[in-house]
């Protein structure tokens, strides 16, 4: 049955009915149809509006939505639940709130913007690729899962965190944009698979030839922001501690290391957080190069005051990939008392100590001193180092 709702219906949506008015198929021909709050609309089938629809109750579809006309978004929410798959030509119009439920796969065919809340309850929703699938700067985004997520580019408005629920072939696996800065940034995410063209670069063991992710500018300016990824065992890695984040300038490019700043969870399923912030537009999951840890920092054992050569007249720390973060480095005579502190990176690799005592200013004796040293590389690997330096005159 064909339910052609026409202007006499209005007065029976806009009463304060909570009981779902049901049709099996809706079409509005030209004529204004208002639900108001407390009212559902359920339609077991497709509708299509010609006229103009106002929303600010709830509207569930199982079927095709073709909205040909003017959608009033209201503060209502737009329900698509079919349990087979649903086309959506939205005429490049907004949702209040959208949600997402039934088994059938949601396809947008238009553009989509969403200006309150996304819930991904069950189903995929997957944008064609002239569609843009907006998520406003004040809008949230609840749910997300293996049953449910974005099965291709996701675009979110503004700064801060952003969180980005997309996924591929039945695997969830969501990116957050961390600490955004910029002016109006508009950035899109999608996952692919695989990813057997990647080649690691220099500080890179391996590259996960699994998956990426590839990042996409809509508008704006995208200045800064650090970003997580999702792993699971499906990429075979052996050491969490190892892991980075990965990125490159173009599919198949050469990767370079972002670093780590922390994980969560298991190498059964995690994720990563980048330790600088990105720069380029493709993202994966990184090995890095032993290299890159333990082997890539050095302490002279002796010094001179005196010697002839510049270099040798102070204790410098030497290395690739340290990190400012937590660094601390000190030095202690004989009897065990401290006679040198720094937490800086810059000092400690451009001037170092010289010998002189911080707390008396006087020169320190010849004799052996002992150091400790500890601090982050840029993956996110700590490091803790004890020895002795010898001052000689």
């Amino acid at each position: 049955m064909k339910l052609r709702i026409y202007i006499f219906i209005l007065c029976i949506l806009e009463s304060a009915f909570v009981l779902p008015l049901q049709a099996q198929m809706l079409t509005n021909k030209g004529q204004l149809i208002h639900i108001t709050a407390n009212t559902i609309v359920s339609v077991d089938g497709s509708a299509v509006n010609e006229g103009t629809f106002t929303n600010n109750g709830a509207l569930s579809v199982s079927g095709d939505w073709d909205n040909r006309s003017d959608y009033n978004p209201g503060t209502g929410t737009f329900i698509l639940n079919g349990n087979t798959q649903q086309a959506v030509r939205h005429n490049n119009q907004n949702f209040y709130k959208l949600q997402i439920a039934g088994m059938g796969e949601k396809i947008l065919e238009s553009h989509v913007t969403v200006t309150q809340e996304l819930q991904l309850t069950n189903g995929l929703v997957t944008p064609d690729q002239q569609s843009v699938f907006l998520i406003k700067e004040k809008a949230v985004i609840n749910g997300g899962s293996n049953q449910s997520y974005i099965n291709g580019r996701l675009f979110q408005e503004g700064t801060g965190n952003k969180f980005f629920p997309i996924g591929k072939n039945g695997r969830y696996k969501p990116v957050l944009l961390d600490q955004i800065e910029g002016v109006s940034p508009v950035a899109g995410f999608e996952l692919f698979e695989p990813n057997l063209q990647a080649q690691p670069g220099g500080d890179l063991q391996e590259v996960s030839q699994i998956r990426y992710w590839q990042q996409t500018m809509l508008s704006g300016i995208l200045n800064k922001a650090f970003i997580t990824l999702s792993f699971d065992q499906t990429e075979n890695f052996a050491n969490i501690d190892s892991l980075v984040v990965a990125e490159a300038n173009g599919p198949g490019g050469v990767f370079r290391s972002l670093g780590m700043s922390k994980t969560t969870g298991s190498l059964v399923e995690g994720t990563i957080t980048s330790k600088l912030p990105i720069s380029g537009n493709f993202f994966s999951i990184g090995v890095a190069r032993n290299e890159v840890t333990s082997n890539l920092l050095f302490i002279p054992n002796a010094f001179s005051p005196l010697a002839a050569l510049e270099e040798d007249r102070v204790v410098k720390i030497y290395g690739k990939n340290i990190s400012q973060e937590n660094l601390l480095f000190r030095i202690y005579n004989r009897w065990g008392n401290q006679v040198y502190e720094s937490t800086s990176l810059e000092e400690l690799s451009s001037k170092g100590w010289n010998g002189t005592n911080m707390n008396t200013g006087a020169t320190e004796s010849s004799g052996v001193y002992t150091y400790t040293l500890q601090g982050k590389f840029n993956t996110g690997k700590s490091f803790k180092k004890v020895g002795t330096i010898s001052l000689i005159k």
